[in-house]
Protein backbone atom coordinates (compact mmCIF):
# COMPACT_ATOMS: atom_id res chain seq x y z
CA UNK A 1 0.00 0.00 0.00
CA UNK A 2 0.87 3.64 -0.39
CA UNK A 3 0.29 6.48 2.14
CA UNK A 4 0.88 10.46 1.50
CA UNK A 5 0.04 12.79 4.14
CA UNK A 6 1.34 16.42 5.44
CA UNK A 7 3.04 15.39 8.43
CA UNK A 8 5.78 12.53 8.55
CA UNK A 9 4.60 10.53 11.92
CA UNK A 10 1.26 10.31 10.49
CA UNK A 11 2.68 8.52 7.22
CA UNK A 12 4.51 5.99 9.29
CA UNK A 13 0.93 5.29 11.52
CA UNK A 14 -0.85 5.01 8.15
CA UNK A 15 1.69 2.46 7.18
CA UNK A 16 2.02 0.55 10.25
CA UNK A 17 -1.23 0.09 10.24
CA UNK A 18 -1.32 -1.88 6.45
CA UNK A 19 1.53 -3.22 7.76
CA UNK A 20 -0.33 -5.59 10.56
CA UNK A 21 -3.19 -6.56 8.00
CA UNK A 22 -5.49 -3.22 8.09
CA UNK A 23 -6.79 -1.99 4.74
CA UNK A 24 -6.86 1.47 3.36
CA UNK A 25 -10.12 2.57 5.18
CA UNK A 26 -8.22 1.68 8.53
CA UNK A 27 -5.07 3.82 7.72
CA UNK A 28 -6.62 6.47 6.85
CA UNK A 29 -8.71 6.35 10.43
CA UNK A 30 -5.87 5.98 12.15
CA UNK A 31 -3.95 8.84 9.58
CA UNK A 32 -6.98 11.19 10.72
CA UNK A 33 -6.61 10.85 14.36
CA UNK A 34 -3.01 11.09 14.21
CA UNK A 35 -3.01 14.29 12.45
CA UNK A 36 -5.11 15.40 14.98
CA UNK A 37 -2.11 14.97 17.47
CA UNK A 38 1.03 15.87 14.96
CA UNK A 39 -0.70 18.52 12.89
CA UNK A 40 -2.70 20.48 14.99
CA UNK A 41 -2.63 23.60 12.91
CA UNK A 42 -5.05 21.40 10.57
CA UNK A 43 -5.69 17.84 11.30
CA UNK A 44 -8.47 17.36 13.82
CA UNK A 45 -10.74 16.27 16.10
CA UNK A 46 -12.93 19.74 16.18
CA UNK A 47 -13.22 20.49 12.81
CA UNK A 48 -14.52 18.63 9.66
CA UNK A 49 -14.14 17.50 6.13
CA UNK A 50 -14.94 15.50 3.08
CA UNK A 51 -13.27 12.25 1.99
CA UNK A 52 -14.07 9.62 -1.15
CA UNK A 53 -13.84 6.06 -0.90
CA UNK A 54 -13.82 3.23 -3.36
CA UNK A 55 -13.13 -0.76 -3.14
CA UNK A 56 -12.70 -2.88 -6.86
CA UNK A 57 -15.37 -3.48 -8.44
CA UNK A 58 -17.88 -1.35 -6.62
CA UNK A 59 -18.53 2.47 -7.32
CA UNK A 60 -17.23 5.47 -5.13
CA UNK A 61 -19.04 6.57 -2.51
CA UNK A 62 -18.86 9.72 -1.00
CA UNK A 63 -19.19 10.82 3.01
CA UNK A 64 -19.43 14.34 4.06
CA UNK A 65 -18.58 15.13 7.40
CA UNK A 66 -18.43 18.97 7.15
CA UNK A 67 -19.46 20.98 10.38
CA UNK A 68 -22.77 22.16 10.53
CA UNK A 69 -24.32 25.19 12.35
CA UNK A 70 -25.61 24.93 16.18
CA UNK A 71 -29.30 25.07 16.08
CA UNK A 72 -29.01 28.41 17.64
CA UNK A 73 -27.51 30.02 15.16
CA UNK A 74 -28.75 33.10 13.81
CA UNK A 75 -28.31 34.82 10.12
CA UNK A 76 -26.88 37.98 11.05
CA UNK A 77 -25.14 36.31 14.65
CA UNK A 78 -21.79 37.92 13.01
CA UNK A 79 -23.47 41.64 12.50
CA UNK A 80 -22.90 44.24 15.16
CA UNK A 81 -25.67 46.76 16.78
CA UNK A 82 -25.35 48.54 13.38
CA UNK A 83 -25.92 45.70 11.03
CA UNK A 84 -22.00 45.47 10.29
CA UNK A 85 -20.50 42.35 9.86
CA UNK A 86 -17.91 41.79 12.60
CA UNK A 87 -14.82 39.63 11.37
CA UNK A 88 -13.12 39.38 15.29
CA UNK A 89 -16.60 37.07 15.67
CA UNK A 90 -16.69 34.61 13.10
CA UNK A 91 -12.58 34.14 13.30
CA UNK A 92 -11.71 34.23 16.86
CA UNK A 93 -13.50 32.47 19.72
CA UNK A 94 -15.80 30.16 20.34
CA UNK A 95 -18.70 31.70 18.59
CA UNK A 96 -16.93 31.12 15.46
CA UNK A 97 -17.23 27.25 15.57
CA UNK A 98 -19.33 24.88 14.18
CA UNK A 99 -20.35 21.63 15.41
CA UNK A 100 -17.34 19.23 14.39
CA UNK A 101 -17.96 16.44 12.16
CA UNK A 102 -14.38 14.65 11.97
CA UNK A 103 -14.92 12.01 14.81
CA UNK A 104 -18.16 11.06 13.62
CA UNK A 105 -17.25 10.91 10.02
CA UNK A 106 -14.20 8.60 10.76
CA UNK A 107 -16.28 6.10 12.78
CA UNK A 108 -18.99 6.15 10.13
CA UNK A 109 -16.25 5.00 7.62
CA UNK A 110 -14.56 2.58 9.72
CA UNK A 111 -18.19 0.94 10.66
CA UNK A 112 -19.12 0.46 7.11
CA UNK A 113 -15.17 -0.46 5.56
CA UNK A 114 -13.07 -1.18 8.29
CA UNK A 115 -11.25 -4.26 9.30
CA UNK A 116 -9.41 -3.74 12.33
CA UNK A 117 -11.00 -3.39 15.46
CA UNK A 118 -11.73 0.69 15.79
CA UNK A 119 -10.00 0.54 19.15
CA UNK A 120 -6.36 -0.55 17.83
CA UNK A 121 -6.60 2.05 15.50
CA UNK A 122 -7.50 5.11 17.31
CA UNK A 123 -5.02 4.04 20.65
CA UNK A 124 -2.41 4.75 18.20
CA UNK A 125 -2.79 8.24 17.98
CA UNK A 126 -3.72 8.33 21.86
CA UNK A 127 -0.47 7.07 22.52
CA UNK A 128 1.35 9.32 20.45
CA UNK A 129 -0.48 12.23 22.38
CA UNK A 130 0.60 11.26 25.76
CA UNK A 131 4.02 10.25 24.85
CA UNK A 132 4.55 13.53 22.95
CA UNK A 133 6.04 13.97 19.91
CA UNK A 134 9.43 16.55 18.61
CA UNK A 135 8.43 20.00 17.36
CA UNK A 136 8.42 19.52 13.69
CA UNK A 137 9.66 22.70 11.32
CA UNK A 138 6.13 23.28 10.46
CA UNK A 139 4.48 23.09 13.46
CA UNK A 140 7.30 25.54 14.81
CA UNK A 141 6.64 28.01 11.90
CA UNK A 142 2.95 27.77 12.13
CA UNK A 143 3.04 28.62 16.28
CA UNK A 144 5.26 31.32 15.48
CA UNK A 145 3.29 32.71 12.93
CA UNK A 146 -0.12 32.52 14.69
CA UNK A 147 1.68 33.27 18.33
CA UNK A 148 -0.13 36.54 19.51
CA UNK A 149 -3.48 34.92 18.76
CA UNK A 150 -2.80 31.79 20.07
CA UNK A 151 -1.60 32.49 23.37
CA UNK A 152 -4.42 34.66 24.24
CA UNK A 153 -5.67 31.08 25.24
CA UNK A 154 -4.70 29.43 28.59
CA UNK A 155 -4.88 26.37 27.04
CA UNK A 156 -2.90 26.97 24.24
CA UNK A 157 -0.10 28.87 25.95
CA UNK A 158 -0.05 26.00 28.55
CA UNK A 159 -0.13 22.92 25.73
CA UNK A 160 2.20 24.71 23.07
CA UNK A 161 4.20 27.27 24.95
CA UNK A 162 7.09 27.78 27.76
CA UNK A 163 6.80 30.47 29.56
CA UNK A 164 9.08 32.31 27.32
CA UNK A 165 6.55 32.32 24.89
CA UNK A 166 8.65 30.31 22.63
CA UNK A 167 6.94 27.14 21.25
CA UNK A 168 8.02 23.58 23.29
CA UNK A 169 10.55 21.50 21.79
CA UNK A 170 8.74 18.75 23.16
CA UNK A 171 4.73 18.53 22.43
CA UNK A 172 2.42 16.59 24.97
CA UNK A 173 -0.90 16.63 25.02
CA UNK A 174 -2.06 14.72 27.87
CA UNK A 175 -5.72 15.83 27.76
CA UNK A 176 -6.25 15.13 24.24
CA UNK A 177 -4.83 11.49 24.97
CA UNK A 178 -7.60 11.02 27.48
CA UNK A 179 -10.10 12.41 24.71
CA UNK A 180 -8.86 10.10 22.33
CA UNK A 181 -8.70 6.86 24.72
CA UNK A 182 -12.59 7.55 25.04
CA UNK A 183 -13.07 7.83 21.38
CA UNK A 184 -11.10 4.39 21.47
CA UNK A 185 -13.05 2.67 23.95
CA UNK A 186 -16.83 4.16 23.20
CA UNK A 187 -16.60 5.47 19.77
CA UNK A 188 -17.87 8.42 18.78
CA UNK A 189 -20.46 8.58 21.12
CA UNK A 190 -17.05 8.78 23.41
CA UNK A 191 -17.06 12.53 21.85
CA UNK A 192 -20.63 13.55 21.08
CA UNK A 193 -21.62 11.83 24.32
CA UNK A 194 -20.42 12.01 28.03
CA UNK A 195 -17.47 14.41 29.23
CA UNK A 196 -16.08 15.28 26.13
CA UNK A 197 -19.25 17.08 25.24
CA UNK A 198 -20.24 18.53 28.50
CA UNK A 199 -17.08 19.92 28.55
CA UNK A 200 -17.20 20.97 24.72
CA UNK A 201 -20.79 22.62 26.02
CA UNK A 202 -19.58 24.33 29.43
CA UNK A 203 -16.64 25.97 27.83
CA UNK A 204 -19.40 27.39 24.86
CA UNK A 205 -21.48 28.48 27.75
CA UNK A 206 -18.79 30.38 29.59
CA UNK A 207 -17.26 31.91 26.51
CA UNK A 208 -20.70 33.20 24.15
CA UNK A 209 -20.17 30.30 21.95
CA UNK A 210 -23.40 28.21 20.40
CA UNK A 211 -22.96 24.44 20.37
CA UNK A 212 -24.86 22.44 22.71
CA UNK A 213 -24.58 19.07 23.69
CA UNK A 214 -27.84 18.20 21.58
CA UNK A 215 -25.75 19.73 18.60
CA UNK A 216 -23.46 17.18 19.18
CA UNK A 217 -25.47 14.18 20.15
CA UNK A 218 -27.65 14.72 17.06
CA UNK A 219 -24.53 15.52 14.35
CA UNK A 220 -24.55 12.67 11.42
CA UNK A 221 -22.43 12.26 8.64
CA UNK A 222 -24.07 11.98 5.56
CA UNK A 223 -22.87 9.33 2.57
CA UNK A 224 -23.24 10.95 -1.24
CA UNK A 225 -22.81 10.54 -4.46
CA UNK A 226 -20.31 12.03 -6.06
CA UNK A 227 -19.93 14.25 -8.80
CA UNK A 228 -18.99 11.76 -11.84
CA UNK A 229 -17.20 12.39 -15.24
CA UNK A 230 -15.14 11.35 -17.94
CA UNK A 231 -11.70 12.33 -18.99
CA UNK A 232 -10.87 10.02 -22.65
CA UNK A 233 -10.84 6.47 -20.98
CA UNK A 234 -10.91 7.68 -17.37
CA UNK A 235 -13.49 8.31 -14.75
CA UNK A 236 -12.85 10.88 -12.51
CA UNK A 237 -15.37 11.25 -9.22
CA UNK A 238 -15.01 14.06 -6.47
CA UNK A 239 -16.85 15.26 -3.99
CA UNK A 240 -21.06 16.84 -4.51
CA UNK A 241 -22.41 19.77 -2.80
CA UNK A 242 -22.21 21.38 0.33
CA UNK A 243 -18.72 21.37 -1.32
CA UNK A 244 -17.89 22.86 -4.56
CA UNK A 245 -14.82 21.16 -5.47
CA UNK A 246 -16.06 18.37 -7.72
CA UNK A 247 -18.62 20.16 -9.78
CA UNK A 248 -15.68 23.11 -10.38
CA UNK A 249 -13.20 19.91 -12.14
CA UNK A 250 -16.24 18.61 -13.96
CA UNK A 251 -16.63 22.23 -15.20
CA UNK A 252 -13.19 23.25 -16.16
CA UNK A 253 -12.92 19.47 -17.86
CA UNK A 254 -16.33 19.56 -19.94
CA UNK A 255 -15.53 23.56 -20.52
CA UNK A 256 -11.95 22.63 -21.66
CA UNK A 257 -13.52 19.84 -24.31
CA UNK A 258 -13.99 22.11 -26.86
CA UNK A 259 -10.75 23.56 -26.89
CA UNK A 260 -8.53 20.69 -26.71
CA UNK A 261 -6.51 20.65 -30.84
CA UNK A 262 -2.78 20.42 -31.15
CA UNK A 263 -2.79 24.76 -30.78
CA UNK A 264 -3.82 24.54 -27.18
CA UNK A 265 -0.45 23.50 -25.69
CA UNK A 266 0.45 23.15 -21.83
CA UNK A 267 0.85 26.51 -20.47
CA UNK A 268 1.09 28.27 -23.30
CA UNK A 269 -0.46 32.09 -23.23
CA UNK A 270 -4.07 30.44 -25.04
CA UNK A 271 -4.03 27.42 -22.56
CA UNK A 272 -3.85 29.69 -19.43
CA UNK A 273 -6.31 32.16 -21.37
CA UNK A 274 -9.00 29.92 -21.56
CA UNK A 275 -8.56 28.32 -18.23
CA UNK A 276 -8.62 31.55 -16.85
CA UNK A 277 -11.78 32.47 -18.46
CA UNK A 278 -13.35 29.43 -17.34
CA UNK A 279 -12.58 29.78 -13.89
CA UNK A 280 -14.04 33.32 -13.79
CA UNK A 281 -17.42 32.19 -14.89
CA UNK A 282 -16.61 28.75 -12.20
CA UNK A 283 -17.05 31.18 -9.28
CA UNK A 284 -19.33 33.09 -10.33
CA UNK A 285 -21.81 30.39 -10.88
CA UNK A 286 -20.83 28.58 -7.28
CA UNK A 287 -21.21 31.64 -5.61
CA UNK A 288 -24.47 32.53 -7.04
CA UNK A 289 -25.92 28.82 -6.75
CA UNK A 290 -24.00 26.20 -4.61
CA UNK A 291 -24.76 25.50 -1.08
CA UNK A 292 -25.69 22.65 1.10
CA UNK A 293 -27.94 20.46 -0.84
CA UNK A 294 -30.30 20.10 2.10
CA UNK A 295 -31.40 23.40 2.58
CA UNK A 296 -30.77 24.61 -1.04
CA UNK A 297 -32.54 23.98 -4.16
CA UNK A 298 -29.14 23.77 -6.57
CA UNK A 299 -30.52 24.76 -10.67
CA UNK A 300 -30.37 21.52 -12.31
CA UNK A 301 -28.61 23.21 -14.98
CA UNK A 302 -25.78 23.49 -12.86
CA UNK A 303 -25.10 20.08 -14.06
CA UNK A 304 -25.98 19.88 -17.68
CA UNK A 305 -24.15 20.48 -20.49
CA UNK A 306 -26.33 22.58 -22.18
CA UNK A 307 -24.90 25.35 -19.44
CA UNK A 308 -21.32 24.86 -21.18
CA UNK A 309 -22.47 25.09 -24.61
CA UNK A 310 -23.83 28.22 -23.56
CA UNK A 311 -21.05 29.54 -21.43
CA UNK A 312 -18.71 28.70 -24.84
CA UNK A 313 -20.23 31.67 -26.63
CA UNK A 314 -19.35 34.40 -24.52
CA UNK A 315 -15.51 33.18 -24.15
CA UNK A 316 -13.09 33.97 -26.86
CA UNK A 317 -9.52 32.54 -27.28
CA UNK A 318 -6.80 35.84 -26.57
CA UNK A 319 -9.90 37.55 -25.16
CA UNK A 320 -10.04 39.22 -21.53
CA UNK A 321 -13.47 39.88 -19.68
CA UNK A 322 -12.98 42.29 -16.88
CA UNK A 323 -14.76 40.30 -13.99
CA UNK A 324 -16.80 43.30 -13.03
CA UNK A 325 -18.79 42.43 -16.03
CA UNK A 326 -20.25 39.64 -14.88
CA UNK A 327 -21.72 40.04 -12.13
CA UNK A 328 -21.72 43.78 -10.99
CA UNK A 329 -21.78 44.04 -6.81
CA UNK A 330 -21.36 40.35 -6.30
CA UNK A 331 -17.90 38.97 -4.77
CA UNK A 332 -15.95 35.52 -5.36
CA UNK A 333 -15.62 33.58 -1.63
CA UNK A 334 -12.60 33.02 -0.43
CA UNK A 335 -11.35 30.16 1.88
CA UNK A 336 -8.63 29.79 4.24
CA UNK A 337 -5.38 27.87 2.60
CA UNK A 338 -5.16 25.73 5.94
CA UNK A 339 -6.39 22.26 5.29
CA UNK A 340 -4.62 19.05 5.19
CA UNK A 341 -5.11 16.37 2.31
CA UNK A 342 -4.20 12.79 2.64
CA UNK A 343 -4.66 9.69 0.15
CA UNK A 344 -3.69 6.02 0.77
CA UNK A 345 -4.34 3.09 -1.02
CA UNK A 346 -4.14 -0.96 0.00
CA UNK A 347 -2.54 -3.91 -1.69
CA UNK A 348 -6.44 -4.84 -2.83
CA UNK A 349 -7.00 -1.55 -4.64
CA UNK A 350 -8.83 0.18 -1.99
CA UNK A 351 -8.55 3.35 -2.10
CA UNK A 352 -9.45 6.34 0.23
CA UNK A 353 -8.86 10.05 -0.67
CA UNK A 354 -9.34 12.87 2.43
CA UNK A 355 -9.38 16.16 2.44
CA UNK A 356 -10.09 17.59 6.83
CA UNK A 357 -9.58 20.99 8.34
CA UNK A 358 -10.22 23.46 11.36
CA UNK A 359 -9.99 26.51 8.72
CA UNK A 360 -7.83 29.29 9.75
CA UNK A 361 -4.70 27.43 11.00
CA UNK A 362 -5.56 26.41 14.43
CA UNK A 363 -9.15 27.28 13.70
CA UNK A 364 -10.48 29.92 16.05
CA UNK A 365 -7.37 29.88 18.26
CA UNK A 366 -9.00 27.91 21.34
CA UNK A 367 -8.63 25.02 23.14
CA UNK A 368 -11.77 23.27 25.29
CA UNK A 369 -10.26 22.91 28.73
CA UNK A 370 -9.80 19.31 29.89
CA UNK A 371 -9.97 17.71 26.04
CA UNK A 372 -7.52 18.97 24.08
CA UNK A 373 -9.79 19.76 21.53
CA UNK A 374 -8.83 22.99 19.42
CA UNK A 375 -12.11 24.28 18.02
CA UNK A 376 -12.94 25.13 14.17
CA UNK A 377 -13.60 28.63 12.94
CA UNK A 378 -15.87 27.01 10.05
CA UNK A 379 -18.71 29.31 10.60
CA UNK A 380 -16.98 32.42 8.97
CA UNK A 381 -17.11 30.13 5.28
CA UNK A 382 -21.01 31.26 5.53
CA UNK A 383 -22.56 34.34 4.25
CA UNK A 384 -22.33 36.61 7.26
CA UNK A 385 -24.61 38.46 5.28
CA UNK A 386 -25.50 38.82 1.82
CA UNK A 387 -23.49 41.75 0.44
CA UNK A 388 -20.99 41.38 3.44
CA UNK A 389 -17.45 40.43 2.99
CA UNK A 390 -15.49 37.77 5.30
CA UNK A 391 -11.95 37.87 6.40
CA UNK A 392 -10.85 37.64 2.61
CA UNK A 393 -13.24 40.35 1.84
CA UNK A 394 -15.72 37.61 0.37
CA UNK A 395 -19.16 38.65 -0.73
CA UNK A 396 -21.19 35.53 -0.66
CA UNK A 397 -24.81 34.87 -2.20
CA UNK A 398 -27.44 34.01 -0.17
CA UNK A 399 -27.44 30.26 -1.17
CA UNK A 400 -24.78 29.83 1.43
CA UNK A 401 -26.02 32.32 4.05
CA UNK A 402 -26.53 31.15 7.81
CA UNK A 403 -29.13 28.50 8.90
CA UNK A 404 -29.67 26.57 12.19
CA UNK A 405 -28.40 22.93 11.36
CA UNK A 406 -26.59 23.49 7.57
CA UNK A 407 -23.17 22.56 6.49
CA UNK A 408 -21.06 25.55 5.46
CA UNK A 409 -20.21 25.64 1.49
CA UNK A 410 -16.34 24.88 0.67
CA UNK A 411 -13.98 23.93 -1.77
CA UNK A 412 -12.25 20.84 -0.71
CA UNK A 413 -11.86 18.33 -3.20
CA UNK A 414 -11.04 14.73 -2.58
CA UNK A 415 -11.01 13.08 -5.89
CA UNK A 416 -9.88 9.78 -7.16
CA UNK A 417 -9.55 8.12 -10.72
CA UNK A 418 -10.45 4.62 -12.23
CA UNK A 419 -10.11 3.36 -15.52
CA UNK A 420 -11.98 0.42 -16.30
CA UNK A 421 -12.95 -0.44 -13.25
CA UNK A 422 -9.42 -0.64 -11.85
CA UNK A 423 -7.79 2.07 -9.50
CA UNK A 424 -5.62 4.84 -10.99
CA UNK A 425 -5.30 7.70 -8.34
CA UNK A 426 -6.45 9.02 -5.33
CA UNK A 427 -5.24 12.79 -4.83
CA UNK A 428 -6.31 16.34 -3.26
CA UNK A 429 -5.02 19.33 -1.70
CA UNK A 430 -5.55 22.38 0.68
CA UNK A 431 -5.18 25.76 -0.48
CA UNK A 432 -8.78 27.09 -0.17
CA UNK A 433 -10.55 28.49 -3.10
CA UNK A 434 -7.47 27.26 -4.97
CA UNK A 435 -8.21 23.74 -4.08
CA UNK A 436 -9.79 22.87 -7.43
CA UNK A 437 -7.79 24.78 -9.60
CA UNK A 438 -4.52 23.07 -8.23
CA UNK A 439 -6.41 19.44 -8.75
CA UNK A 440 -7.69 20.25 -11.66
CA UNK A 441 -4.46 21.25 -13.00
CA UNK A 442 -2.66 18.05 -11.55
CA UNK A 443 -5.27 16.02 -13.34
CA UNK A 444 -4.64 18.02 -16.53
CA UNK A 445 -1.15 16.83 -16.32
CA UNK A 446 -1.61 13.21 -15.97
CA UNK A 447 -4.97 12.68 -17.95
CA UNK A 448 -4.21 15.19 -21.02
CA UNK A 449 -0.65 16.08 -21.19
CA UNK A 450 0.34 12.58 -19.81
CA UNK A 451 2.66 13.56 -17.47
CA UNK A 452 4.51 11.21 -14.78
CA UNK A 453 3.15 11.53 -11.60
CA UNK A 454 5.92 13.59 -10.04
CA UNK A 455 6.26 16.58 -12.67
CA UNK A 456 2.43 16.62 -12.81
CA UNK A 457 2.57 17.63 -9.08
CA UNK A 458 5.68 19.61 -9.25
CA UNK A 459 4.52 21.61 -12.69
CA UNK A 460 3.98 25.19 -11.92
CA UNK A 461 0.37 26.19 -11.46
CA UNK A 462 -1.88 29.39 -11.97
CA UNK A 463 -4.93 30.65 -10.99
CA UNK A 464 -8.41 33.31 -11.29
CA UNK A 465 -11.56 33.35 -9.12
CA UNK A 466 -13.07 36.10 -10.60
CA UNK A 467 -12.90 38.54 -8.60
CA UNK A 468 -10.85 39.89 -7.20
CA UNK A 469 -9.81 40.16 -10.52
CA UNK A 470 -6.30 38.68 -10.57
CA UNK A 471 -4.40 36.16 -12.21
CA UNK A 472 -2.21 34.22 -9.95
CA UNK A 473 1.06 33.15 -11.56
CA UNK A 474 3.34 30.95 -9.18
CA UNK A 475 6.97 32.76 -8.73
CA UNK A 476 9.91 31.41 -11.51
CA UNK A 477 7.42 29.06 -13.39
CA UNK A 478 6.56 31.05 -16.43
CA UNK A 479 8.45 33.01 -18.80
CA UNK A 480 8.74 36.58 -18.95
CA UNK A 481 7.18 36.21 -22.72
CA UNK A 482 4.18 34.56 -21.20
CA UNK A 483 3.44 37.23 -18.67
CA UNK A 484 4.26 39.60 -21.32
CA UNK A 485 1.56 38.15 -23.63
CA UNK A 486 -0.95 37.85 -20.49
CA UNK A 487 -0.60 41.80 -19.24
CA UNK A 488 -1.05 42.59 -23.09
CA UNK A 489 -4.23 40.76 -23.54
CA UNK A 490 -5.61 42.61 -20.25
CA UNK A 491 -5.07 40.44 -17.12
CA UNK A 492 -3.32 41.77 -14.44
CA UNK A 493 -0.39 39.28 -13.57
CA UNK A 494 0.46 38.41 -9.58
CA UNK A 495 3.17 36.31 -8.72
CA UNK A 496 2.25 34.05 -5.97
CA UNK A 497 4.57 31.82 -3.63
CA UNK A 498 2.28 28.97 -4.23
CA UNK A 499 -1.04 27.49 -5.36
CA UNK A 500 -2.33 24.63 -3.13
CA UNK A 501 0.21 21.52 -2.36
CA UNK A 502 -1.77 18.36 -3.90
CA UNK A 503 -1.22 14.86 -2.21
CA UNK A 504 -0.88 12.35 -4.78
CA UNK A 505 -0.86 8.21 -4.88
CA UNK A 506 -0.97 7.08 -9.21
CA UNK A 507 -0.86 3.75 -10.96
CA UNK A 508 2.83 3.73 -12.55
CA UNK A 509 3.70 0.27 -14.25
CA UNK A 510 2.15 -2.96 -12.07
CA UNK A 511 2.05 -0.49 -9.04
CA UNK A 512 1.81 2.99 -6.95
CA UNK A 513 3.54 6.09 -7.11
CA UNK A 514 3.20 8.31 -3.68
CA UNK A 515 3.94 11.57 -4.38
CA UNK A 516 3.72 14.64 -1.77
CA UNK A 517 4.00 18.18 -3.31
CA UNK A 518 7.18 19.43 -2.73
CA UNK A 519 5.55 22.93 -2.07
CA UNK A 520 4.33 21.60 1.70
CA UNK A 521 5.82 19.34 4.51
CA UNK A 522 4.48 16.36 3.21
CA UNK A 523 5.63 12.84 3.07
CA UNK A 524 4.76 9.68 0.93
CA UNK A 525 5.56 6.15 2.00
CA UNK A 526 4.71 2.85 1.08
CA UNK A 527 5.00 -0.72 1.87
CA UNK A 528 5.40 -3.85 -1.07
Amino acid sequence: GVVVTAEPTATRVGLEVLAAGGNAVDAAVAVGFALAVTYPQAGNLGGGGFLLTARPGHPPEALDFRETAPFRATRDMFLDENGRYDPKKSLNGYLAAGVPGTVRGLETLHARYGKLPWKRIVRKAAELAKRGFPLTTALDRALRADRERLQEDPEFRRIFFTESGEPKPWIVQKDLARTLDRIAREGAKGFYQGPTAERIEAAMRRHGGLVTARDLKTYRAIWRAPVHFRVGDADVYSMPPPSAGGWMLAFLFRSMEPYRTPGVTWHSVLHINLIAEMLKYAFLLRTRYLGDPDFVKIPRFMFEKSLIRHLATRIHPFQVTPSSDLAPGLSAPKESAATTHYAVIDGDGMMVSVTYTLNSWFGAGVIVPGTGVILNNEMDDFTARPGQPNQFGAIGGEANAIEPGKRMLSSMSPTLVIRRGEPVGALGAPGGTRIPTAVYQVLENLLIYKMDPEPAVRAPRFHHQWLPDVLDLEQGGFGGDTIRWLRGLGYTVRETPGIGRVNLIWRRGDGFLGVADPRGPGVAGGLR
